[in-house]
């Protein structure tokens, strides 16, 4: 389960960071704690190196597949640069698998999605991202045929 810190001034003692599970939406940390909920369900209360609490307001990205930005005094702090819509569309196509393939397609689409997500978000330079995404796929594919073969008894 990948970790994602945030760099915000004011939370040095205490850092923010997500912590972001394969399955699941990601959680906003402080320290080692959930951050608490604040008054709405995109708000979470953190408290700064002052001892004040402060409102912390999560706005979704890509559609929620991507971590969400978060602000703070009205500053974005994003904790991954946005994946762009190209990569974010490779590193779905396997989910396609589902309609061409059924259930075994879908079970396959569904374990390449997990490794592209963190992969993309991941600093790594665009080629190696590429590099990752296009291998996941190819083994999403190739499992999707062994799991078929297993399924008609060949």
């Amino acid at each position: 389960m990948p970790d994602y810190p945030l760099d915000v001034p004011g939370f040095d003692n205490e850092p923010l960071w997500f912590k972001a599970p394969l399955i699941g939406s990601p959680k906003l940390m402080q320290g080692n704690n959930k951050a608490a909920r604040g008054d709405t369900a995109l708000d979470r209360v953190v408290v700064n190196d002052d001892g004040e609490h402060v409102t912390a307001t999560l706005k979704a990205r890509s559609g929620g597949l991507d971590l969400p930005v978060v602000i703070i005094d009205d500053e974005r702090h994003e904790p991954t640069p946005t994946i762009p819509g190209r990569e974010l569309a490779l590193g779905l196509a396997p989910m396609l698998l589902a309609l061409i393939a059924g259930i075994s397609g879908a079970v396959m689409g569904v374990a390449a999605v997990m490794i592209n997500l963190p992969t993309l978000r991941s600093g790594r330079p665009m080629l190696q991202r590429m590099a990752i995404v296009l291998a996941a796929m190819v083994f999403a594919i190739l499992g999707t045929q062994v799991l078929q073969g297993i399924l008609a008894g060949t």
